[in-house]
Parts: structure tokens; sequence; C-alpha cells
């Protein structure tokens, strides 16, 4: 087998891991934050689902560590897609950044009765502009972003089997890098020059 042959396939079989690896997602992993400091927005990536219980209304939180001070907010409802079963709840949902930089994401439906209910949430990818904050509370949410908190389900409501969510600082929207770009382009041409191989044989 020559060198070219032998680098060609190498790379075919990488190319197959990432395919492979882009396709296959763990089950309920959370969903993610995304937060893009230079074009002050955020979204939501990811897929979680659990039960919520009726306690007055149905609640879900996830936050930080901590008590949560005095925030200010940010409506996140379109970049969540909710469904539940049974369906006909009607979610308000915010995101607050705390003057000591704790960090909740609130979901609310008012019903003045029910049982419960399994809830699927999807990152749908809308992009939020946070630009409403003040500078001080955008700077503790971009910090929070660059280090990856974590915000845990509360225990003081309703929601119950849910992931955690996590923050991430993002550039934008998802580019492939020159060196992914590489990979893949001699993935493809492995793959290729394997099949000429084939048809020649």
């Amino acid at each position: 087998m020559s060198c070219v042959s032998l680098c060609l396939r190498s790379a075919a079989l990488v190319w197959y891991g990432l395919l492979f690896s882009m396709l296959v997602q763990p089950a309920n992993a959370g969903m993610i934050l995304k937060v893009d400091p230079v074009q002050k927005e955020l979204w939501f990536t990811g897929s979680d689902s659990g039960t919520i219980s009726h306690s007055g209304s149905y609640n879900v939180e996830w936050k930080t560590p901590g008590l949560v001070t005095s925030s200010q907010q940010v409506s996140v409802a379109s970049a969540l897609s909710l469904t539940t079963t049974p369906p006909g709840l009607v979610f308000s949902s915010f995101f607050s950044v705390g003057q000591s930089g704790d960090m909740s994401l609130y979901l609310f439906a008012d019903a003045s009765s029910g049982t419960n209910r399994n809830l699927q949430i999807t990152g749908n990818g809308t992009h939020i502009s946070y630009a409403s904050l003040s500078s001080g509370y955008q700077t503790l949410l971009e910090a929070a972003a660059a280090n990856s908190v974590t915000m845990s389900l509360g225990s003081s409501y309703s929601g119950s089997g849910f992931a955690s969510v996590s923050l991430q600082t993002a550039s934008g929207g998802a580019v492939p890098e020159p060196t992914s770009m590489a990979i893949f382009g001699l993935g493809a041409l492995g793959l290729a020059y394997h099949k000429r191989r084939k048809i020649k044989a």
C-alpha cells in the first residue's frame, strides 16, 4: 500500500469519526446558553425534558448557587420551544442576572388547577439581544459565560428530572474551522480514491 493511499484512508477514517460524533448526541444532555459578547446576544442550544407538577401554577427554575439578589431580566420566550404532555400550557420565560453575579432561568405557566405533565424544552437558536441590561449586568453575564458557569435545577419550584443549564461564550454562528474543513476534504478525497480503486479491480 502506497503512502498516499494510507494517508487518504486514514483521513477517511477521521472523517467518519467526526461525522459520527456530530450525529450521535447523549440523551437529555441539557441545554446550553450561548452568549455573544460582541453582538450582545444570547441563545439556547440543546434540549431537555422533565416533569412539572401543579402548585398554584406551573414553574421551573434553574439558578446558580446562593441567594438571587436584585436583578435585571431578559425575556427569552422566543428562544425556547416548549411542549407539554398533555398540551395546553402557555409559558413565560425569563433569564435574570443578579447584581452579585447570580443567574437564573425561570419558566412560568399560570393554571388554576392541573396534574403532572411532561415538559420538553428545546433551544431553537433564536438570538435575543441583552443590550437592554445595564453595562454592569452585561459584564457579569459575559464573565459567567467565559467561566462556563452552570445553573442547576432549583428545589423550591415544581420541576424535576431536568439537567443543568450551562453558559458558554460564543462568537456568532457556528463556522467550521479551517482544520476541520481540511479534514473533511481529505476524507472525501480518500473515499473517492477508494471507490475508484474498487471500480478498477
